[in-house]
């Protein structure tokens, strides 16, 4: 079933639970790029600023953040494991880096 087509959960008293909305940015900071993990638990974003949060979409909590160094090789592509224990970064350089996505190292 799409997941536009999808009922909303009920409460007790059979009202619709309110599904969180994600935080926004500061002024200034844009998103260059999202993705999902396989089971739409996470989400990785990264901004304007070179730095990838990682969101736990339940309740859109940062679960981490991995800060790019300023000179480094621009980030063509982001993916999450299949159970979104890492986060995986290719560069413009060709180099695939591999962050945990519970403590960004």
């Amino acid at each position: 079933e799409a997941a536009a087509d999808a009922e909303p959960e009920l409460d007790e008293e059979g009202n619709p639970i309110p599904v969180p909305s994600p935080p926004l940015l500061p002024v200034g900071v844009d998103v260059l790029m999202i993705q999902y993990s396989p089971d739409g638990s996470l989400l990785a974003a990264l901004d304007t600023d070179a730095k990838i949060t990682i969101y736990s979409t339940a309740n859109w909590s940062v679960k981490t953040t991995v800060q790019r160094e300023a000179g480094a090789a621009t980030v063509t592509g982001l993916d999450l494991s299949e159970d979104g224990a890492w986060l995986q970064v290719g560069t413009a350089d060709f180099e695939l880096l591999y962050f945990s996505s519970e403590n960004g190292e």
